[in-house]
């Protein structure tokens, strides 16, 4: 059974992606051949992607549920992925700032303008120029090109970068990571996750984008 599970994001992944490396014969087979369990089966602790990666080589942990250039150092060192989050994150990243820079028109239109400057970038890297973006990641996370151009592929065909505005689907993506965390005991209660929410960049991103 996995006895010692470090979670490097705050998602489901780390209850739900394991194969059935080390596990008992009695767990449940059901998900599509992979080992289903519960929070109970498992000692999950939260840490820093590098955190986890530095457990994990030294064997203070089993199983680690992260992302980025931590998933990259941990294959080239001998770990292997046994399961993904692509099919049960939402795939959303948030933006945050400050109260002062929502309070200030200059602030908020470089604000505005940086978010629609990278979501330009991204489209023009997936007009054709994945080689040229998968070079750059290449040498900045030491892997082959091959190996970065295929990740960055496979995540764009799964969901393109891209800003968008706020609208209730987004707010309520996160209501249910937030429920999620509740269920499990993680949180004290119900937590509302529309007070950290404004619209107040939706006008100025719809012209931007």
């Amino acid at each position: 059974m996995i006895r010692r599970l470090a979670a490097a994001t705050l998602s489901m992944t780390a209850l739900l992606a394991l194969t059935a490396c080390g596990a008992d014969s009695s767990a449940d087979t059901s998900a599509g051949g992979q080992v289903t369990l519960t929070r109970s089966d498992i000692d999950a602790k939260p840490l820093l992607p590098n955190d986890g990666l530095a457990a994990l080589n030294g064997d203070g942990i089993d199983a680690f549920a992260s992302y980025g250039t931590s998933i990259i150092t941990a294959h080239q060192q001998g770990a292997r992925t046994v399961g993904s989050g692509a099919d049960i994150l939402s795939g959303n990243f948030l933006w945050s700032a400050r109260d002062s820079v929502l309070k200030s028109p200059a602030q908020r239109a470089a604000t505005t303008d940086l978010i629609a400057r990278i979501t330009k970038a991204y489209a023009y890297v997936r007009d054709g120029h994945e080689n040229g973006f998968a070079k750059v990641t290449a040498e900045a996370t030491h892997q082959p090109v091959t190996r970065a151009k295929s990740d960055l592929v496979a995540a764009q065909n799964q969901r393109p970068t891209q800003a968008r505005t706020v609208g209730d689907d987004t707010i309520a993506s996160q209501q249910k990571v937030a429920d999620a965390f509740t269920e499990l005991g993680a949180l004290k209660g119900h937590l509302d996750v529309k007070s950290f929410w404004t619209t107040e960049l939706n006008t100025g991103l719809k012209k931007a984008l």
